[in-house]
C-alpha cells in the first residue's frame, strides 16, 4: 500500500482494518485529473466506523437507507457535489489530535492518530500517525462547513489536508479527506459529527491562542474569550462544581464542599461564562485568525488550494464574524447530542505518544470534552488534568 510522505504507519503489521458494509453516506464528491475520467464518489462509514468508497456507477447496491440520504445530501446542496483534481486522494478516519505545548512559534506541526484508507478506492486501512500543522487543520474545518454532508439539520463535516509536498500535490498526489467521527455506537441514526468538529476547533483555538499570547503576535485571539462548544454543557459542569448561574456568571456557593473549593481555588468565585459558539460560528473566527498566522497560507496549502480550485460554497455562511454572548439558554427537556464519553487513546497510538517527550494536549473523538481546562488559573505543568467530577451526569449513560 502506497502511503503518503507524512503519514507513518503503526509498526504492528496486525493494524490493519477491512471496511465492511455501508452503513451510513458521510461524503460526496467528483474525483479527476489529468488524463483521469471524472466521477462522482460516496464515501460511508461501516458499522465500526470505517470508511470506504463507492462510485457512481455503483450507486444502486447500496442499502435504501444510504441512497436516501445521498439523494437529501444533493437536493440539500441544491448543485453538484465539490470537486477534487487529483490523480490519488486518501480517506482518514481522524481518532485522535495531539498538540505539542512546549513547540516555539504559532503554527506547530501537530500529530492526527487514525486510520488512513486509499489510495481511492482502497478499502482496507492502515492505523498510523499524520503530522500536519495546526493552521492545515484549522483551514481544513472552514473548507469542511463550505461543504458540509447534510442529514436534515444535522451534518457531517471532513477536512481536507495535505499529506505531501507541495510539489506532488500540485500533480495531483497525497490530498486526504480526514472525517473526525462520533463514536459508532452514538451514530445509530445518523454519521453527523458536529459535537467533535466543534470540540476540535475549540482545542485548536485554544492552543493557538495561548502561544499568541505567549509570543506576544498580533492576532484577534489575543484578548479574546473563547467561545466554548456548548454553553448548557459548560453551565452544568459548574454547577456541579457548586456554582450556581446568575444571568452571564456563576458564583461558587458557599456550601459547594470539598470538590467545589478546589474548582473555585482554580476559576475563582466568580466566573464569567463565556459565549458558545457551532461549528460554522468556530468557521467565521479561523477565517479572521488565519490571516494574521506568520507565513499563512504556505506553499502546501496553496498547492492544496489548487485541487480543489472552482469549488463554490453552496450557501453563505452565517454573516456574524464573531458570536456574541448568549444568555444563560433555558434548560432544554432533553440534553442535546452529547460529546463522546471519556476513553484512553487505543494501545496502538501509545506507541506515538510515548514517542513526543514534554506535555501534550489532546483531542478524541472518543472522550469528553476537555474545554473546561482552558478556565483553570495558570499552573507549573501544561498537561491537562482530567477531573471525572466535572463530566455532566447525562454523559454516564452512554457509557
Amino acid at each position: 500500500m502506497k502511503l503518503p510522505r507524512h503519514f507513518v504507519a503503526h509498526a504492528d503489521a496486525d493494524a490493519t482494518a477491512a471496511t465492511g458494509a455501508p452503513r451510513h453516506a458521510v461524503d460526496a464528491f467528483r474525483l479527476g485529473g489529468p488524463h483521469l475520467a471524472e466521477r462522482e464518489w460516496c464515501i460511508f462509514v461501516d458499522d465500526d466506523n470505517g470508511l470506504g468508497a463507492v462510485p457512481d456507477d455503483r450507486w444502486q447496491s447500496l442499502a435504501a437507507d444510504v441512497r436516501t440520504e445521498l439523494s437529501h445530501a444533493e437536493l440539500t446542496r441544491g448543485g453538484r457535489p465539490r470537486r477534487v483534481t487529483a490523480s490519488e486522494i486518501y480517506l482518514f478516519d481522524l481518532q485522535l489530535l495531539e498538540q505539542p505545548l512546549q513547540t516555539p512559534g504559532v503554527n506547530d506541526p501537530v500529530y492526527l492518530y487514525g486510520t488512513l484508507y486509499g489510495p481511492l478506492p482502497g478499502d482496507r486501512g492502515v492505523r498510523g500517525q499524520l503530522t500536519v500543522t495546526r493552521a492545515d487543520v484549522l483551514a481544513g474545518i472552514v473548507h469542511g462547513v463550505e461543504h458540509a454532508f447534510r442529514y436534515g439539520a444535522a451534518r457531517c463535516f471532513h477536512l481536507v489536508l495535505p499529506g505531501e509536498r507541495a510539489e506532488d500535490l500540485l500533480r495531483g498526489c497525497g490530498p486526504i479527506v480526514a472525517y473526525p467521527l462520533m463514536p459508532a455506537e452514538l451514530a445509530l441514526a445518523d454519521a453527523s459529527n458536529e459535537a467533535v468538529v466543534a470540540q476540535l476547533a475549540y482545542d485548536l483555538l485554544s492552543a493557538l491562542q495561548a502561544d499568541v499570547r505567549k509570543e506576544g503576535a498580533a492576532s484577534p485571539l489575543a484578548s479574546m474569550t473563547l467561545p466554548v462548544p456548548s454553553r448548557y454543557a459548560f453551565e452544568q459542569a459548574l454547577e456541579l462544581q457548586g456554582y450556581e448561574i446568575d444571568g452571564e456568571v456563576a458564583r461558587k456557593r458557599a456550601n459547594g464542599g470539598v470538590i467545589g473549593s478546589l474548582f473555585g481555588r482554580l476559576l475563582g468565585d466568580r466566573v464569567e461564562l463565556p459565549p458558545e459558539a457551532d461549528v460554522p460560528g468556530y468557521a467565521e473566527l479561523i477565517r479572521e485568525v488565519l490571516a494574521t498566522v506568520p507565513g499563512w497560507p504556505d506553499a502546501r496549502a496553496r498547492a492544496l488550494a489548487t485541487c480543489l480550485a472552482g469549488n463554490v460554497a453552496p450557501a453563505p455562511l452565517r454573516p456574524a464574524a464573531t458570536p456574541a454572548p448568549r444568555p444563560a439558554p433555558a434548560r432544554p427537556a432533553a440534553p442535546p447530542r452529547p460529546a463522546p464519553p471519556p476513553s484512553r487513546a487505543q494501545d496502538w497510538m501509545q506507541d506515538f505518544l510515548q514517542s513526543h517527550p514534554g506535555p501534550t494536549r489532546l483531542t478524541s473523538a472518543r472522550r469528553r470534552p476537555a474545554w473546561m481546562e482552558d478556565f483553570a488559573a495558570p499552573s507549573s505543568s501544561s498537561r491537562p488534568v482530567e477531573a471525572q467530577a466535572s463530566r455532566p451526569d447525562w454523559m454516564k449513560d452512554f457509557e
